[in-house]
């Protein structure tokens, strides 16, 4: 068939591998799907082979592929290919707070919540909020954290944010365990 349909042939295929346990086996055919949409001009596609990449590797290849999917994402004019920038963006904050690099954690964190904005879906943009707090309070900036979950806590009952709110007010014993 054509690039399009082998892109998504590979992509798809990778994505079975993977909910199967054989993210080893996944690599190759994301890592051909990267190149087939890459050569066709099919960034979304591309955008998302190289996310897939990034969330079967190590916490350096995480990073590595994660940084090509919002290269790619990024420099898109494809709609299809620009909303790959929240979902990266988050993941890979994710994975750089696990490491410790809680400031550039952050920065993913509000670059996420911006795309999720300018989406327009509500519940990313709700959830993105949460993390943006969570990284606030992980670097001391409890305040700020307290104010957007405070503000969260007008919405829906979650538990997440009940428990960063225990945290942030002091009741929590074990800070930095509360993830979505």
């Amino acid at each position: 068939g054509t690039p399009l349909v082998a892109a998504y042939v590979a992509l798809e295929r990778g994505r079975v591998l993977r909910s199967s346990g054989r993210a080893e086996a996944a690599g190759p055919l994301f890592r051909a799907a990267l190149d087939i949409a890459l050569g066709a001009g099919h960034e979304h596609l591309a955008a998302d082979a190289a996310h897939m990449l990034a969330i079967i590797g190590d916490a350096a290849e995480q990073e590595r592929w994660a940084r090509r999917a919002l290269e790619i994402a990024g420099a898109s004019a494809d709609p299809r290919a620009r909303r790959w920038v929240g979902p990266v963006c988050n993941n890979l904050g994710w994975t750089l707070h696990e490491q410790g690099r809680h400031e550039e954690a952050l920065d993913l964190w509000e670059r996420a919540l911006a795309a999720y904005i300018e989406r327009g879906d509500p519940e990313a943009v709700r959830i993105a909020r949460w993390t943006v707090a969570r990284g606030l309070r992980e670097l001391g900036r409890v305040q700020e954290a307290l104010a957007i979950q405070e503000e969260l806590a007008t919405g829906p009952p979650d538990p997440y944010v009940d428990e960063e709110l225990a945290l942030l007010r002091g009741q929590g014993t074990t800070p930095g365990t509360a993830e979505p």
